[in-house]
C-alpha cells in the first residue's frame, strides 16, 4: 500500500484514489515569462517520478500541467522588450519543453493554457457572484474569503497572517485584506478580454481552478506544486472550487521543498538564480536527476557544485556496472566458474526494498540507495571472477541488469552506452597508464578528467590494465 503525505492533514495517508484504478493529477506549471530555474526543474522531476511509479504500480494516471501564459510578469516582459505578450509566452513555452525533454521527463497528457479558457473563467466568476461568494468593485471582481468558513485550513494560517505572500492588489477596492482578485480590469496598453465587468483579464488563482474543473472535474486525487504555492495560490484554488461545488476539491495535496543555492534562497536581488538549461549544459541530465532525487521531495535541497560532482562520481560508478555485466555476458563457458548465484538473494531483497522505499511517500533517496548497493555488490562479485562464467550465473546477471535498468530508468538515471570508442581515447588511456607506472599521479588524474570530459569512463584493473566505457553524450 502506497502512503503519501497530505499537506491538508499534515500526515501520511494510505493512497486510495477516488475512482480506482484511475488517478487524476494536476501539477502547477510555469508562468512563462522567463527560462525555468533549477528549483522548477527539481519539482518537475519529483512529480515525474511520482507519476511514473504510480503507472508502474498499475494505476491509470491522467496527468495535467498548466501553462500560465497571461500574468503581470509576462506583460511586464513584453512591454520591456516591445513584444506582444503571446510572443513572449510562446518563446518560454518552447524553452520549457526543451528542458522537460532534456531531463527525460515524460510529457503530461495535457498542457492547458490560461488564455484558451477565458470564457470558462468568466462563467466561473458569474457562478461565484450568483452564490454571493464574490463581489464587483470598480471593474474588478474579488472573492470574499469570509464567505468560506474553512479558509486558511490548508496553509494552517491564522486570519492575521492571511496576507502573507499575496500578490499586490488594489486593497482599497477590497472589502477584506485577505480577499483576492478573480478578474482584474485592464490598464492602458495591457492585453484584455471583454467581460460583463469591463475589459480585463483573469486572476492567477482562478486560472488553475478553471482548468482543473474543465479537464479533470470537480474533485481530483493529487494536486502538486512547490511548497511556496500552498499559500496563497492553493488555498485560494480550494476556496473558489469548494464554495461552488460543496465537495472536496483535492484528496491529496502534495508539495515539494525548496531548492537553495549554496545555503541561500534563490533571489534575483542576490543574483544566485541558476537556469535549468545552464545546469544541463554543465552536467548531464542523469546527474541532475540523481541530485534532485537524492533528497526526499518534501525536504529542502542545497545545490552546490561539490554536491553535483559527488553525484557525477557516484553515477559513473553505477554506469560501469552495466558495462562490466555486458563484458562478462559476451563469453560462454560450461564451467561453473565463480559462484555468483548469491545475486538471486540480492535481487529479490533489492526489489522488495525498492518498493518499500517508494511506497513510503516516494522515498527516492532510499530507492536510489537500493539500486546503488546492488550495483556495488555486482561489481564486487564480478571483480572476483574470470570473464567466463557459467550459463546459470549469466541468467542472474541478466536479471540483475534488467532490474537496474527498469528502476534506474523509472528514476531517470540510466545512461545509454555507446560501443564506439575513438582511438584518441585509447591513446590517452595508455598515456595515463604510463604516468601511473612512473608514479606521476597528478598527470594521470588530469588525463582521467580529460577522458571523462570527452564522455568516457576508465576503470583500473590489476597489473596496470584498464577498461574504457562510453558514458553517453555530455
Amino acid at each position: 500500500m502506497i502512503k503519501i503525505f497530505n499537506t491538508f492533514t499534515n500526515q501520511k495517508e494510505n493512497f486510495e484514489p477516488l475512482n480506482f484504478p484511475k488517478v487524476k493529477i494536476y501539477v502547477c506549471g510555469p508562468t512563462v515569462y522567463d527560462d525555468i530555474h533549477v528549483g522548477n526543474a527539481r519539482s518537475a522531476v519529483n512529480f515525474d517520478v511520482i507519476r511514473k511509479y504510480l503507472i508502474d504500480q498499475g494505476y491509470a494516471v491522467t496527468y495535467v500541467v498548466n501553462l500560465t501564459d497571461i500574468d503581470d510578469k509576462i506583460i511586464s516582459k513584453a512591454l520591456k522588450e516591445k513584444k506582444d505578450f503571446k510572443e513572449v509566452s510562446e518563446q518560454y513555452i518552447n524553452a520549457y519543453f526543451q528542458v522537460i525533454d532534456d531531463l527525460k521527463i515524460k510529457r503530461a497528457d495535457l498542457y492547458p493554457k490560461a488564455t484558451d479558457h477565458i470564457g470558462e473563467m468568466i462563467s466561473f466568476i458569474q457562478d461565484l457572484l450568483s452564490c454571493q461568494a464574490a463581489y464587483v468593485s470598480e471593474g474588478d471582481v474579488y472573492f470574499s474569503t469570509k464567505k468560506f468558513e474553512t479558509y486558511g485550513k490548508l496553509s494552517k494560517k491564522k486570519a492575521e497572517f492571511l496576507m502573507e505572500g499575496t500578490r499586490a492588489e488594489k486593497s482599497e477596492l477590497k472589502k477584506s485584506p485577505a480577499d483576492f482578485a478573480l478578474w482584474k480590469s485592464s490598464k492602458l496598453g495591457e492585453p484584455f478580454w471583454l467581460s460583463p465587468w469591463g475589459n480585463g483579464r483573469p486572476g492567477w488563482h482562478l486560472e488553475c481552478s478553471t482548468m482543473i474543473r474543465r479537464h479533470l472535474g470537480n474533485s481530483i486525487d493529487i494536486h502538486g506544486g512547490g511548497i511556496d504555492l500552498i499559500f496563497p495560490h492553493h488555498e485560494n484554488e480550494r476556496a473558489q472550487c469548494e464554495i461552488l461545488t460543496g465537495v472536496p476539491f483535492v484528496k491529496y495535496w502534495v508539495h515539494n521543498g525548496f531548492l537553495i543555492m549554496d545555503g541561500e534562497k534563490m533571489s534575483k536581488s542576490i543574483g544566485n538564480i541558476l537556469k535549468a538549461k545552464d545546469a544541463i549544459r554543465q552536467f548531464t541530465p542523469e546527474v541532475l536527476r540523481y541530485f534532485f532525487l537524492s533528497a526526499h521531495y518534501r525536504a529542502p535541497l542545497n545545490y552546490t557544485y561539490e554536491a553535483i560532482q559527488a553525484c557525477q562520481v557516484g553515477l559513473d560508478e553505477f554506469q560501469m556496472t552495466f558495462a562490466r555485466i555486458e563484458e562478462v555476458l559476451k563469453y560462454a563457458s560450461q564451467n561453473q566458474g565463480e559462484n555468483l548465484l548469491t545475486l538471486k538473494i540480492f535481487i529479490e531483497k533489492a526489489e522488495e526494498q525498492f518498493h518499500s522505499a517508494m511506497q513510503d511517500d516516494f522515498n527516492t533517496p532510499q530507492a536510489l540507495a537500493v539500486l546503488f548497493d546492488l550495483a556495488k555488490e555486482i561489481r564486487r562479485l564480478l571483480s572476483k571472477t574470470s570473464s567466463a562464467v557459467s550459463p546459470d550465473v549469466k541468467i542472474w546477471l541478466i536479471k540483475a541488469r534488467e532490474f537496474l535498468i527498469k528502476f534506474g530508468t523509472l528514476l531517470g538515471i540510466v545512461k545509454e552506452l555507446s560501443e564506439d570508442i575513438p582511438q584518441e581515447i585509447y591513446e590517452q588511456a595508455f598515456m595515463r597508464a604510463c604516468f601511473k607506472k612512473e608514479s606521476k599521479y597528478q598527470q594521470a588524474d588530469q588525463i582521467r578528467e580529460k577522458i571523462s570530459n570527452m564522455g568516457f569512463l576508465i576503470e583500473d584493473l590489476h597489473d596496470g590494465k584498464f577498461r574504457i566505457f562510453s558514458k553517453g553524450k555530455k
